[in-house]
């Protein structure tokens, strides 16, 4: 009888081991989902922008994503960096700063480019 109660009690303690593995899964699921959410929004707005947008400020958006593409008669190599949130900056400030271009300056109405 000690030794079923045992098993019983190892068998549980391995179904909750699952159950919190199965947990973060599912977390890590969520913020998969909710960051290709925010991917494709970004991706319209981009996309928006720069189908106005002039040569100028089109090669300071891919200045901004980092964007690097290298190409040979093989293959096409495109390399780039896109922010999953955008930080908001006040209206008065003349300055984009995402985590991967902090410092980078530009004197940009911050509507043209997108950010909101």
């Amino acid at each position: 009888m000690l030794d079923e109660i045992n098993r019983l009690k190892n068998e549980c303690r391995a179904d909750e081991e699952e159950l919190q593995r199965i947990k973060e899964t599912k977390a890590k699921l969520w913020r998969i989902d909710d960051a290709e959410i925010k991917l494709n929004e970004f991706c319209q707005r981009v996309q928006q922008k720069l189908g106005n947008a002039n040569v100028q400020d089109k090669r300071l958006a891919l200045e901004a994503l980092d964007i690097r593409v290298t190409a040979s008669t093989l293959k096409i190599d495109i390399k780039g960096i896109i922010p999953v949130e955008i930080p908001t900056i006040s209206s008065s400030a003349n300055v984009t700063t995402i985590a991967q271009t902090s410092g980078c300056m530009y004197n940009h109405n911050k509507n043209e480019l997108g950010i909101s």
